[in-house]
């Protein structure tokens, strides 16, 4: 067989139907297994799909702006080893296709890009692209407004070395956007780590409370659930590796905020919490946790901070509950808590959110220090 049809896989979110967005290879262009072919987009994403074996690429078989079914044939790639017996030139045919299906590295602009082109009026055409393949990207745009080139490395296609810190989640937030969902948890565990280890805390000046506890499982669990510290802005959704956390108390006392909280533990959550009040760099919050008291059916938008979720926190009170004992279950007083998550349903949806919750209940009833 000398070519391969490259199918359309279907992506983890979002629904089986995609636009192409671009090309980024024509007619001729080697690829490498791995190596970035073109850009589609959903319902949910816009994502960047790589070749997943190397080769030349032939022609594409669906133009920009098709929409296609996860599983259809899009393009044809001839195999490296076929590629290189053949070694056959570029024909007239090809170039033709190439012009009718938009297949221009030159072209190719990133959404947050374009967005700022839009936004800022620059014509496209004249900035040069620093990205892979001359890829046009948000450090280029940014410069282009500042009226100075970026660096790159000196090797071409190299891509973009400026950095940058991240855009603020758009604030205040719609409020028709947001979803609450709710779990029962039992923290009887702990309270009993409370109660053993609060003097110590005491005595380095810390206050161990249920909102510490709670904030240390929420960040552990978010790596393994990355759209809840992801943000929708607009045309994509953001999603961050690090967590930028605010707490809001419940009592009306300024808004704690606790840079990078995921290279934490119990006492430097401890001490970032009961340190100074948030200043304006509250507004690059990634995720909020807001204590609620009895208030936890309150408005979402007004605790949620713009991210695509937030985590509520209502008051913990010993009530009865019913215990597995030895496989029978029986009453027993335990303090709990009712967590609420007001989530964004543009980025989320309800298996996202109850997945979360389950999580983090699973932490604080198997709480240990």
């Amino acid at each position: 067989m000398s070519s391969t049809e490259y199918l359309l896989p279907q992506l983890p979110f979002g629904n089986a139907k995609y636009t192409i967005v671009r090309w980024l290879k024509r007619a001729g262009d080697s690829v490498s297994d791995g190596e970035p072919l073109l850009v589609v987009v959903n319902d949910r994403l816009e994502a960047a799909l790589p070749a997943t074996y190397a080769g030349m690429f032939e022609r594409a078989l669906a133009a920009e702006g098709a929409a296609v079914a996860a599983g259809a044939p899009i393009a044809i790639i001839i195999p490296a080893a076929v590629a290189k017996a053949t070694d056959r030139p570029r024909t007239a045919a090809s170039t033709m296709l190439d012009d009718q299906t938009g297949i221009a590295r030159i072209s190719t602009i990133s959404p947050v890009a374009r967005n700022i082109a839009k936004l800022g009026g620059i014509d496209v055409t004249n900035v040069r692209g620093s990205g892979i393949s001359g890829r046009i990207i948000k450090a280029d745009l940014l410069a282009a407004l500042a009226g100075q080139a970026p660096k790159t490395e000196d090797r071409p296609g190299a891509p973009s070395l400026v950095s940058r810190p991240p855009s603020p989640i758009p604030y205040p937030p719609s409020p028709d956007v947001y979803v609450l969902t709710a779990i029962d948890v039992d923290l009887e565990r702990v309270a009993m780590v409370i109660a053993q280890h609060e003097p110590g805390f005491a005595r380095r000046r810390l206050e161990l409370n249920y909102r510490v506890c709670v904030a240390l499982a929420a960040v552990a669990a978010l790596p393994y659930h990355p759209l809840l510290n992801s943000y929708w802005a607009g045309a994509m959704i953001v999603a961050r590796r690090r967590v930028h956390l605010a707490v809001v108390p419940c009592d009306g006392s300024p808004i704690r905020f606790v840079c990078d909280a995921q290279d934490l533990n119990l006492r430097g959550l401890a001490r970032g919490l009961g340190g100074a009040p948030a200043d304006h760099s509250i507004k690059d919050r990634t995720f909020t946790i807001a204590d609620l008291g009895d208030q936890v059916w309150g408005d979402p938008a007004a605790w949620a901070g713009g991210g695509a979720a937030a985590l509520g926190i209502g008051t913990v009170r010993a009530r009865p509950l019913a215990i597995d004992d030895g496989g029978a279950d029986r009453l027993a007083m335990r303090h709990a808590a009712l967590l609420t998550l007001a989530y964004d349903a543009r980025v989320l949806g309800q298996h996202h959110a109850d997945a979360f919750l389950r999580d983090i209940k699973r932490r604080l009833e198997q709480f240990h220090f």
